[in-house]
């Protein structure tokens, strides 16, 4: 059996473990993906995220445009992408349509709702404890032109909602 002082070694050597994995990889997010089948073919829409830290899941609150380019960062990780490539994915793609029609996003909005993930990742930072820059996660990097590319530094999950029905 052991004694007290060896559970908490024990669990000090657990916190280090969790902080050194931390400052290597970054927070993992766990992402919520709902299968539809559309006509014969087949898309992920992405329900939800969640920080995932000491055998917690945090939401992070996101609202539904938000939750497509938080998408685009997942599908694209670990490369960054500039604001007019997430913006010409997002008119390309017939996932991220609405109601039907492509979605026309101007690189500007991309910056904007950029600032916005991070407010939510700080508000889940927060909740979890966890002293963590969203700026260091939602990572801002240069280019060698005038732009200012994006990347998720962290470890991505992605779990799917069953659909029992199909």
């Amino acid at each position: 059996m052991l004694d007290r002082t060896e559970l908490i070694v024990e669990e000090v050597d657990l916190v280090i473990d969790q902080a050194k994995r931390l400052a290597t990889i970054g927070p993992t997010f766990m992402i919520l993906l709902a299968s539809d089948c559309l006509v014969g073919a087949y898309r992920d829409r992405i329900v939800g995220v969640f920080l995932v830290y000491g055998g917690r899941e945090f939401a992070i609150q996101l609202s539904p445009s938000h939750l497509r380019l938080f998408h685009v960062l997942v599908v694209s990780h670990p490369w960054a992408k500039t604001a007019d490539q997430i913006a010409w994915q997002i008119s390309q793609s017939r996932s991220y349509a609405r109601n039907g029609r492509p979605w026309r996003l101007a690189r500007t909005s991309v910056k904007t709702f950029m600032m916005r993930i991070r407010k939510a990742l700080e508000r889940a930072f927060a909740e979890a404890h966890l002293a963590i820059d969203p700026k260091s996660v939602l990572v801002s990097e240069p280019t060698s032109g005038n732009a200012t590319a994006f990347r998720l530094r962290a470890h991505i999950t992605l779990t799917f909602q069953g659909n029992d029905e199909q």
